[in-house]
């Protein structure tokens, strides 16, 4: 939900951006690219900069157990690639969304 409503606000925010730019000619393909590139970079830059602390932590939580694994760089790339999928499937509904839009109602009192 975090994320939903991260895109969603960030989207109505540029809306009348977004009429302008179709009325201009951009594509959908292009409005998709213009909402999409933003978000996942910034899920890859906090992915990031999680893994350490993520590593440090379970690292310690899973010391207590009697039988151990240690957490492993593929874990954590793992991780990574699905909140990468979800954000994508969260911010490409929205895109595709505000991308179909009539531009006409964004920029009606402009």
């Amino acid at each position: 939900m975090g994320i939903f409503g991260l895109t969603s606000l960030a989207v109505n925010r540029r809306f009348r951006e977004i009429g302008i730019r179709k009325v201009f000619g951009a594509g959908v393909g292009q409005i998709f690219r213009l909402v999409t590139w933003e978000f996942l970079l910034l899920v890859a830059i906090a992915n990031l900069a999680a893994w350490p602390a993520a590593f440090v932590v379970v690292r310690k939580v899973l010391a207590g157990y009697h039988y151990r694994i240690t957490p492993g760089p593929q874990d954590f790339i793992l991780a990574g690639a699905i909140s990468l999928v979800v954000a994508l499937a969260t911010v490409s509904y929205l895109a595709v969304k505000a991308a179909l839009s009539n531009p006409v109602k964004a920029i009606r009192y402009e």
